[in-house]
């Protein structure tokens, strides 16, 4: 994440792995700002020769790619506009899907609160 910090790369639809042990939304979003641009960030975990990896996609101000074959850890809004401050319809489909298939353990319903708190709080 550092060197693309350093560098401003922007790894499109081809994607990076990121090497890092953790990655963090914060610096996530900081790339997505970086020297005032607008730039949305999807951070996935990929299967790749048999191994679980993080990979990072950038997009443009409202999108940014996610693979089909992989599962998206989160993504940062760059915040253009005021509503970009909450999840769009198609990011709570994302959560939605996902969601249904997790066990709830001991819940009859997943609110949706609930899950946008998982997007914003788990890396």
């Amino acid at each position: 994440m550092a060197e693309l910090m350093e560098t401003g790369a922007l790894p499109g639809s081809k994607g990076v792995t990121l090497t890092d042990r953790m990655a963090r939304f914060g610096d996530v979003y900081d790339l997505g700002r970086l020297d005032g641009r607008n730039i949305e960030f999807s951070l996935v975990t990929e299967r790749v020769e048999g191994k679980l990896i993080k990979r990072l996609y950038s997009g443009n101000a409202w999108t940014s790619p996610v693979p089909r074959d992989s599962r998206l850890i989160g993504h940062g809004h760059p915040n253009e506009t005021a509503t970009q401050l909450w999840p769009s319809p198609g990011d709570m489909n994302t959560v939605n899907a996902r969601v249904k298939l997790v066990p709830q353990r001991g819940r009859s319903k997943y609110h949706k609160g609930d899950a946008l708190k998982s997007l914003t709080h788990r890396v």
